[in-house]
Formats: C-alpha cells, sequence, structure tokens
C-alpha cells in the first residue's frame, strides 16, 4: 500500500465472449477502442441547434442523459488533426436510447454492452443496450464522436462495444493522503469518461482513519488528520450516489485486520503493534514485462501498455481472470499532483484491461496509441481534468520532436 501504482487482478470467473475488435485508422478518435467499430465511407452530420436526446426515465439514467445533452452542445471539440470529412445535408436531430432491462442493478458482471447507429441521412442516431449502464457507456462513446464549433458527427457508422472484462476498477488510498469529495467526484467523473465501472475507495489504513463512524466517534476525532479531513455518513453517500449517476460502483473499504495503526489513537489496547512499521526484506522485481514489480513511483505510460496482464496464465486460466485495479496510494506525491500522475497511466490501464489486449503479447503497441493518446489527454483537459503527457509538436511532427513521458 505504501506503492504509488499496483496493478492488481481478480481471478474467479468467465469472460464475455466478444467478435474481434477492429482496428484503429478512422479521423475520429474513441477512447477506449470499441469492440467493432464499422465506418465503411467516413462522413461528417451537422448538429441539429435543437438536438435533443431521447430516452427512457431512470433514476441514475436520466441524469447522465441531461449530463450528455449539455456536453454534446457545448463542448465544441476541436481534434488536434481536423478530420477530413465531407458534410451531408440533413442535421442530425435527435439520439434514440432504448434499454431492454430497466431495473439491472449496477453490480458485478451487470450486461455493459451497447451499439450504436449514427445515419447520414438526418432524423435519428439510435443507442440501443441491454441496461442502463450500458447506455450510459454509449452515450459516452456519442458524445466523443462530436466535434467542432458548429457541431459536427461522425456518421455513417456503427459501433457496437462490451468490455472485455467485468471489472475495471482503480483504487484510490485515501488514508495516507486526504482528498476532498469534490477531489472523489473528480475521479469517478475520469473514471467514467475512461469506461471504468468500478472506485474502491481505500477509505483508512494506518495512517489515518478520516471515517466517521457515529458508533464510535473517537476513531476519526483522533485518528483523522485534522477536522477538516473527515468523511461523514452524508459525504460517502453522496459519493455512492454520484458514482450511481455516473455509472461506477463505489466500493468503500475499511481496511482491516491489518492497517490499523491509526485506530490506536483512540483505542491502543487493541492494537499489538501500533506504531511499529515492518519491511519485507526482499528488492522488488525489475521485470515489468512479465509481471514485475509496481512499487515504483514514475512508471510510464509505455510500460503499462506493455504490461500483459494475462502473463504466465495458460489459455483456460485467462478466461478466469474478471478484470483488475489500478492502485493509486499515492504516498509519494503530494495531493496537488495526484491528478496528473493518475492520468495518463490510468488511461492506458483501461486500454489493457477495458479491451485492448493481443498483439505479441503487447509489446511495441504503444506506437499506435500514442497519437490516439495525446488527443484523448486534450479532450479529457476540456472535461476539467488536468494531466500531462507531451507536447503538440508530438502529433504532427513526432519525428522531430522529444516526447516527454510522465
Amino acid at each position: 500500500m505504501g506503492c504509488l501504482f499496483i496493478s492488481t487482478f481478480i481471478i474467479l470467473s468467465t469472460l464475455y465472449t466478444i467478435p474481434h475488435i477492429s482496428a484503429v485508422g478512422y479521423p475520429i478518435n474513441v477512447w477506449p477502442k470499441p469492440t467493432t467499430f464499422h465506418w465503411p465511407r467516413p462522413q461528417a452530420i451537422a448538429l441539429s441547434p435543437n438536438f435533443i436526446i431521447s430516452a427512457p426515465g431512470h433514476r441514475y439514467l436520466t441524469p447522465a442523459v441531461h449530463r450528455y445533452l449539455r456536453l454534446i452542445l457545448t463542448e465544441h471539440h476541436r481534434p488536434l488533426v481536423p478530420p477530413l470529412l465531407n458534410l451531408t445535408s440533413q442535421p442530425l436531430a435527435a439520439l434514440t436510447v432504448t434499454i431492454s432491462d430497466a431495473a439491472a442493478p449496477l453490480t458485478h458482471g451487470v450486461n455493459e454492452s451497447y451499439s450504436l447507429t449514427v445515419p447520414c441521412a438526418g432524423g435519428a442516431a439510435v443507442l440501443k443496450s441491454e441496461t442502463p449502464w450500458g447506455a450510459m457507456r454509449g452515450l459516452e462513446t456519442f458524445s466523443q464522436l462530436v466535434y467542432s464549433k458548429p457541431s459536427r458527427v461522425a456518421c455513417g457508422l456503427y459501433i457496437f462495444d462490451v468490455p472485455l472484462f467485468m471489472h475495471r476498477g482503480i483504487m484510490l488510498d485515501t488514508s495516507r493522503n486526504y482528498y476532498g469529495v469534490g477531489d472523489l467526484m473528480r475521479l469517478i467523473r475520469a473514471i467514467s469518461m475512461n469506461k471504468l465501472n468500478v472506485f474502491h475507495w481505500h477509505i483508512t489504513d494506518s495512517h489515518s482513519f478520516p471515517l466517521v463512524v457515529p458508533s464510535e466517534p473517537e476513531m476519526a476525532a483522533k485518528g483523522a488528520y485534522g477536522e477538516d479531513m473527515k468523511y461523514t455518513a452524508a459525504d460517502v453517500k453522496r459519493v455512492v450516489e454520484y458514482g450511481l449517476e455516473h455509472g461506477v460502483r463505489v466500493v468503500p473499504e475499511i481496511d482491516m485486520p491489518a492497517h490499523t495503526g491509526s485506530w490506536a489513537e483512540a483505542y491502543p489496547e487493541i492494537i499489538t503493534c501500533a506504531n511499529k512499521f515492518c519491511r519485507y526484506n526482499q528488492p522488488p522485481g525489475t521485470d515489468q514485462e512479465k509481471g514485475g514489480s509496481w512499487c515504483g513511483p514514475f512508471k510510464t505510460w509505455q510500460l503499462i501498455y506493455n504490461y500483459d496482464i494475462t502473463y504466465g496464465l495458460t489459455e483456460e486460466e485467462s478466461k478466469l481472470v474478471l478484470g483488475g485495479r489500478w492502485h493509486c496510494g499515492l504516498s509519494k506525491l503530494i495531493r496537488l499532483l495526484w491528478i496528473r500522475w493518475i492520468w495518463p497511466r490510468a488511461s492506458q490501464w483501461v486500454k489493457r484491461c477495458g479491451r485492448e489486449i493481443g498483439g505479441e503479447r503487447g509489446k511495441k503497441r504503444f506506437a499506435e496509441a500514442t497519437d490516439r493518446l495525446n488527443e484523448w489527454r486534450y479532450r479529457m483537459v476540456t472535461r476539467e481534468l488536468v494531466l500531462s503527457l507531451f507536447s503538440h509538436c508530438g502529433v504532427s511532427r513526432i519525428q522531430a520532436c522529444v516526447i516527454r513521458s510522465i
């Protein structure tokens, strides 16, 4: 837990059966790469200024629809390399969303598949999904097809998408460093944008106990870093609800029976080794492409992209991998820098865990991802997530520039 980033994999059950993942080579970037992206004649269609999204009412899907409608109408994303697409004559008036099972809860294994069809003849695009959670993934994809001012949409295409793994998460440790509720909500927005589905909230550890437990108020009163560094029950409920509105399952964790040194501030008699820390006397591995050690704080996104989730497993064993979590211990970073270090690394984790596994054991595949990741970085900045990757010159004159990888 003292590590900055550790990837953890969960092996319990079987994978979805999915069709072949199509190649990248289109003028519009969708992140992460969908399962099927069929665009035989790339064109664009104007977005009507009266564009609407029609969807069935749902406690969590409805806020998502309103959020994406505002985003689609106001983002006006300008791609770093403007797509050269012919514009059709009739504007796109609407996006029609249909779901088959509105009652499906956001639990592990829920169906997140969707299909999206955008015509070039005007009228309405169609987004179909089994569940509200799949519809949220499709809304994110549609938003990424919209660009320019006035707004245009890639058209004449069909997308089908289903995650390769059912558990795709990020773990944030709020014991070593405290992060306010606003920070956690910002992280949830980014998790949703990247089509991850779990926020593992590691609330407590040996360093501090910031959670206010009404039945044991002394735990936070003495175990938190300060009065303004606590989470109330209302805060937890707010974060969980915000996650549901973004299709993200929040999993709060109170770490025990180990990692309970902070409990000693209130109840020293129940802790056997308070304020004593043991060190594992063995140097970490260095062969990162074979799993290796991920306790070093400054792994570049290229190494992450080469990391093979199923290394060392047989074909049958690989089918049992449910997915994984990206661990953000962050004990080696000050709070002001945390978001820039999570992204773009976690965006590459999305591709490794969520969609894109294959090639020659994943080696040398980051070259294809470089331009796409740079484009995605700028869209995330537009959506008020700060991250750092490399300069503008790396897009059109990559051979003449020194890429700054962090």
